[in-house]
């Protein structure tokens, strides 16, 4: 997985930070920012065991089209 794959869903969680669902993501019991945990949860729950579907997932992140945010734009990877 490239870094800028990764670097654009780091992107895309922190616009969307006050989305996540930070109950369920202290089940997991992590610190550091929202999307350092998001993304660590995610690695957790699918890197190694799924990596297709890990894949599939951080992609689908560093994706995300933003219909409210005009300015803000995919990035030519995404």
């Amino acid at each position: 997985m490239s870094a800028e794959l990764l670097a654009a869903a780091r992107a895309n969680l922190d616009r969307i930070d006050r989305e996540i669902d930070k109950t369920h993501l202290a089940n997991y019991g992590l610190t550091g920012s929202n999307t350092d945990q998001f993304m660590t949860a995610l690695a957790t729950e699918y890197e190694r065991q799924h990596p297709d579907q890990y894949i599939a997932r951080v992609k689908a992140l560093a994706s995300m089209a933003f219909f409210a945010l005009p300015t803000s734009r995919r990035p030519p990877t995404g």
